[in-house]
């Protein structure tokens, strides 16, 4: 199989498929958080989303693929390890798509916080609380990882921050 990582314009990609090939679970792994295409057994069109987790007893994957339409959520994939053909990190014009696609959804969950009043910068100790967790509780909703780290939550990996006061700029 080839082990490389693609560059998102080629077929190449880590095969899956191949059982003997652990080496393959592995590169997956060093993808998690990452923009990939995966083609998927049966399934004529590929997944294509950011490699969240590759469960390291099963191999299953699972790819957070971004809404299809705005406003729309974004879905979970889980690939089971027999059923993933190939991944491929997307680069260049495919993981710009990916990542703007990413960055619309999460400027639409902005702007409903600025909406409804939690978006302004400002306010007291428990206003900064408040927007912090309105918008942890909207990446939640769209299964979006977020971690807290010394108040700087760090989304998808840490591949976007945002930083207090959790407005729409930040």
């Amino acid at each position: 199989p080839d082990m490389a990582e693609g560059s998102g314009d080629d077929a190449g990609g880590v095969d899956l498929a191949s059982p003997e090939d652990a080496a393959a679970a592995d590169v997956a792994r060093r993808l998690q958080g990452r923009p990939v295409r995966m083609a998927v057994v049966g399934r004529a069109v590929p997944i294509e989303g950011i490699l969240h987790a590759a469960d390291p007893e099963t191999s299953a994957l699972i790819v957070l693929e971004p809404p299809r339409d705005s406003g729309g959520p974004v879905t979970a994939t889980v690939v089971p390890s027999a059923s993933a053909a190939t991944v491929e990190e997307l680069v260049g014009a495919p993981a710009l798509r990916m990542t703007a696609a990413f960055d619309a959804m999460l400027g639409a969950a902005a702007a409903s916080a600025r909406r409804s009043g939690s978006g302004a910068a400002g306010g007291t100790a428990g206003d900064l609380a408040a927007r912090k967790q309105r918008v942890v509780d909207i990446l939640a909703k769209n299964r979006v990882p977020v971690v807290d780290a010394g108040g700087v939550l760090q989304v998808l990996g840490g591949a976007l921050t945002i930083s207090p006061p959790y407005g729409a700029d930040d």
